[in-house]
């Protein structure tokens, strides 16, 4: 798994650099680009029911990780979501988690 999360983190650190990276429940729920959701287990239950009926309603996936898996992926704060609006990186990411890489 650590080096699936290694993957995951190059991903999330380019979407980051290009502007591509979306964090916090509160600006993933007012995106209109998102191409997928990361969550932490320890988000709220209130938060984690808004981000997954958001996610049903536009076609989103999304994945709940671990708060460790988050912390490793993004180590730049305490977050507990986040959002990659680029569909290629996205889609790299959904990749590494299906385990299809």
């Amino acid at each position: 798994m650590k080096e699936k999360l290694t993957k995951i983190k190059t991903y999330v650190g380019f979407a980051e650099k290009s502007g591509k990276l979306i964090i916090g429940t509160d600006n993933l729920l007012v995106s209109k680009k998102l191409k997928l959701i990361l969550i932490s287990d320890e988000l709220g239950e209130s938060a984690q029911k808004k981000l997954n009926n958001y996610a049903l309603r536009e076609s989103i996936i999304i994945y709940k990780l671990m708060a460790s898996e988050i912390q490793e992926i993004y180590s730049k704060g305490a977050i507990k979501a986040l959002g990659i609006i680029d569909k290629n990186l996205a889609d790299a990411v959904i990749k590494i988690i299906a385990n299809k890489n």
